[in-house]
């Protein structure tokens, strides 16, 4: 991992734990979108969304990247009890353990990592228009 980027988690982390959501977000879409391998901006992800389905593609991830990740592991079970419709798997996010290694920035990742900055910018612009919501 780069100094840039992990000098960006750790400004998303510490934002993070200031509370400062929207912030972390940010943050976490563009390192993501710079190397949407990056199991530790993954499992940030995770930590961060509020939105169950989001949060089961953060960990499907965590997940795919390094599938002996026992907090994501438990996070996953933890979710799939509270929400069972949530126990199917995702559509794939990652090429399966075992397949060819994807460049980054191929176009199939590519696709994967628009589609949640898109939702996730669309969460951001709805709370940033519900009055007292972010005070």
């Amino acid at each position: 991992m780069s100094d840039p980027t992990r000098e960006s988690l750790q400004r998303a982390y510490d934002l993070f734990k200031a509370g400062r959501r929207t912030e972390t977000l940010q943050i976490l879409q563009q390192v993501l979108m710079a190397d949407d391998a990056n199991v530790n901006a993954w499992w940030l992800m995770a930590n961060v969304v509020e939105n169950p389905a989001d949060r089961r593609v953060a960990l499907a991830n965590v997940l795919e990247l390094n599938p002996e990740h026992s907090k994501a592991q438990a996070m996953l079970a933890e979710l799939v009890g509270s929400f069972p419709r949530l126990a199917q798997k995702p559509d794939l996010v990652m090429p399966p353990a075992g397949a060819a290694p994807r460049r980054p920035g191929s176009a199939r990742a590519g696709w994967v990592v628009t589609a949640v900055v898109v939702a996730i910018t669309v969460l951001l612009i709805l709370l940033a228009l519900m009055p007292g919501f972010m005070r």
